[in-house]
């Protein structure tokens, strides 16, 4: 009977202990250690810059307001240039954004971006070849970039998230469609979140 009560009393321990949160096999439960589960927040972003291969000159899409779009400052924003015509930049080009670097390879799951305006078209994108390896951005053309997540006719802010998780150091926000602004089109960003 003793025997007994000291099974079950052990038993019972290991179960309480599950559910208070004790470290599983291949977690570690110290102050400031990394536990094995998915990131909790927003991943740390390295540097960013404008992707416009089509542009004349390539890749100057009001280069200096890029670093607005990650200083965690919603006043501020990174603009495209204005298009004229239609919302599809004019029919000038099929697309300008910013490529966002996270400074190594890191497991990707979702965006979030606070645009300006309301019917942004808005791609989720990563190097075609292997994301994992990819050292430096390519910036020559959309077709060097596979889309793994978008949302049509945005808001002010969209939450886009990935099919599947990617392992990247690059992602770009690209930009196909924007909204109305100041007797033209135009679209912005104010703030770029990656998860």
């Amino acid at each position: 009977m003793g025997l007994l009560l000291l099974a079950t009393g052990i038993g019972s321990a290991v179960i309480l202990n599950q559910r208070e949160g004790s470290p599983q096999p291949g977690q570690q439960n110290t102050a400031g250690q990394p536990s094995a589960g998915p990131a909790a927040g927003p991943l740390q972003i390295a540097g960013v810059r404008t992707f416009d291969p089509q542009g004349d000159p390539p890749n100057d899409e009001n280069n200096g307001e890029a670093k607005l779009a990650v200083d965690k400052n919603l006043e501020t924003r990174w603009r495209t240039v204005k298009y004229l015509g239609n919302p599809k930049l004019g029919g000038l080009k099929r697309g300008v954004g910013l490529i966002v670097d996270l400074g190594k390879p890191v497991p990707v799951s979702k965006d979030d971006l606070r645009l300006s305006g309301n019917g942004t078209n808005v791609e989720i994108r990563v190097p075609k070849t292997d994301p994992s390896t990819v050292t430096k951005p390519p910036t020559k053309s959309d077709s060097q970039w596979r889309t793994v997540g978008k949302q049509a006719k945005a808001g002010s802010s969209a939450t886009i998230s990935l099919k599947d998780p990617v392992t990247t150091r690059f992602v770009l926000v690209y930009l196909t469609s924007l909204p109305k602004e100041s007797g033209g089109y135009r679209g912005g960003i104010y703030e770029v979140g990656v998860v």
